[in-house]
């Protein structure tokens, strides 16, 4: 159904695809330079696995030799690969642990909906930042819409109301 609402999204996003199963293109062709900006980012956090600092990607990756010359002053692309390299090991460890408590929280939630969102955000979000930044609002929205749920259901709770049926 969406599809019919945006055709110029969806027939590029087909040409996407082909070019990402096109095996006569190189890898960096098929992924638009991304896949670079991932090895790069590798091994940025192999060099500094504490972190650059936070906004330091694409400064950081212009002025490091022997990098790809791949769009030099580019943003990382990918959220997981920009919070390994601007904020180290730790920050990345904090990022999947407050992604996954979305399922951990829904996990501990009498109702299996609240189980499902709780999944789907931790999976969705998971995903997202593969191929994308943290810029998305979509991304924040399903966030925040899952976190007022959660909240809202634990209040519930605590008063008394909530009677226990799925």
């Amino acid at each position: 159904m969406a599809i019919a609402w945006f055709p110029d999204l969806a027939s590029r996003t087909e040409g996407r695809f082909g070019s990402l199963a096109d095996q006569d293109l190189n890898f960096r062709q098929r992924t638009s330079g991304r896949s670079e900006l991932v090895q790069d980012g590798i091994r940025l956090f192999l060099r500094s696995p504490l972190g650059v600092g936070t906004g330091g990607f694409s400064t950081i990756r212009a002025a490091t030799p022997g990098l790809s010359s791949f769009r030099p002053h580019h943003a990382a692309h990918a959220g997981w690969i920009k919070v390994l390299v601007e904020n180290g090991i730790l920050g990345f460890c904090l990022v999947g642990l407050w992604i996954g408590s979305f399922a951990s929280t829904a996990f501990q939630r009498p109702h299996t909906t609240n189980r499902l969102l709780g999944l789907f955000v931790t999976v969705t979000v998971s995903i997202a930042f593969v191929t994308t930044e943290f810029s998305s609002p979509g991304i924040w929205l399903l966030m925040a819409g899952a976190m007022a749920l959660f909240y809202n259901e634990s209040t519930v709770c605590r008063k008394g109301s909530h009677t226990g049926t799925a």
